[in-house]
């Protein structure tokens, strides 16, 4: 059963197998699509919606349309560092999700994805997870006919 919550806190159980199965997402999303970059963000703020995560894979064409978009170089004006003294950086992690947020899920003509497209990745990572989910569910079968407790899940690849 699911329970619908807007922080980790009341689920101390969840928050201790959080860490390991966000670390196995991002070496298996590394490893199959070998991104430039891995963003984890937390989200759920809207009312009804609990949170959840989204694992963003961010590649260096992407970072590159971005840079050429005019539209997103007025972010610039906003770059302060922690002092407040104003920032000469290109861009920091939000203006790329920004711009992958408007750009490749919010837009009715996205920019050409280069290698898989969204939905490919998505379920090449299904395959993936669910072949990966089929074997630690037939070690613990194995463990429970041999009269043992399961063993601890590992979402590690093999």
């Amino acid at each position: 059963m699911f329970k619908t919550v807007k922080k980790l806190t009341p689920l101390p159980e969840a928050l201790s197998e959080l860490e390991p199965l966000l670390a196995s997402l991002q070496k298996t999303m590394n490893d199959l699509l070998k991104p430039s970059y891995l963003y984890i963000g937390r989200y759920g703020h809207l009312k009804g919606n609990s949170f959840h995560f989204h694992l963003i894979p961010v590649y260096a064409w992407g970072v590159e349309d971005f840079m050429k978009d005019k539209r997103y170089q007025t972010l610039k004006q906003f770059c302060y560092r922690h002092d407040g003294i104003f920032s000469t950086r290109e861009f920091d992690a939000g203006d790329i999700q920004l711009y992958i947020w408007r750009e490749f899920c919010e837009s009715k003509t996205p920019p050409t994805i280069v290698g898989p497209s969204v939905k490919e990745a998505i379920e090449l990572l299904r395959m993936v997870l669910s072949d990966r989910s089929l074997k630690m569910m037939d070690q613990s079968v194995a463990h429970l006919l041999k009269g043992k407790s399961s063993p601890p899940i590992d979402l590690s690849p093999s």
